[in-house]
């Protein structure tokens, strides 16, 4: 997957690829920063956000979310590309773990609890 074209690749897909690069080319610039790692990360994170690129930034921070010792960084970008291939949300794409557990019913909006949609007799 190292080597694919991306014009039929998701915008999910490309952030993840993007933000990878990003993280390499940061760590072999300031890799003092990056002991450990997720401070590194952390780092480069609020850098692109004062820079103007809080996408970036978002994306980042979900390989911080993701990074452990025994899940390196091309694995994570690996499984984040998977997930968009798989035509996932971009949230679902980037903090899987957060959306599996999330439960959708009943939802809490703004106006209060909101019952399921099987309540309101509603396909």
């Amino acid at each position: 997957m190292e080597y694919i074209p991306l014009s039929d690749a998701t915008m999910s897909e490309v952030l993840a690829r993007v933000t990878y690069r990003v993280i390499q080319r940061d760590y072999h610039q300031w890799a003092e920063e990056y002991h450990p790692p997720e401070k590194g990360m952390v780092y480069l994170s609020k850098r692109l956000d004062y820079l103007g690129f809080g996408v970036l930034a978002t994306w980042v921070l979900a390989y911080v979310r993701e990074w452990s010792p025994l899940q390196p960084v091309g694995f994570i970008r690996e499984a984040m590309c998977f997930r968009a291939r798989s035509g996932l949300s971009w949230r679902a794409v980037a903090y899987p773990q957060y959306k599996s557990q999330r439960r959708d019913d009943p939802r809490v909006t703004n106006r209060g609890v909101r019952g399921s949609s099987r309540s309101r007799g509603t396909l």
